[in-house]
């Protein structure tokens, strides 16, 4: 339970901390508790709420149809490369080597 604990309140550490260590404003950065006291009470809570739960409500069914359909998308990719053997070590040498490739035209200038 103490790790569950200390895994749920490291980021929020981090995230407290972060501003005040890399020297940026709170006001480009805000940490968690400056969120806190901005939707839970602050005394314009309620209006932030309003405008938030229906934003909220047009923009997650979007981004969860989203996600759904690239890890549709992803797991048919995956399996018409395995399912292809001779297509297969092309296309992972072909991933192995992006890096590189990418490298090379930056720095040879193609780079757009």
């Amino acid at each position: 339970m103490l790790w569950a604990d200390m895994a749920c309140m490291l980021p929020l550490v981090i995230w407290q901390c972060l501003p005040w260590l890399a020297g940026v404003s709170p006001i480009l950065f805000r940490p968690p508790s400056a969120v806190f006291r901005y939707l839970v009470t602050s005394p314009w809570a309620h209006d932030v709420w309003a405008t938030f739960v229906p934003a909220m409500v047009q923009t997650v069914p979007l981004a969860v149809g989203g996600m759904i359909v690239g890890l549709v998308l992803g797991f048919l990719l995956a399996v018409a490369v395995w399912s292809c053997k001779r297509a297969e070590p092309q296309v992972m040498q072909g991933i192995e080597h992006a890096p590189h490739r990418l490298y090379a035209h930056y720095r040879d200038g193609a780079w757009p």
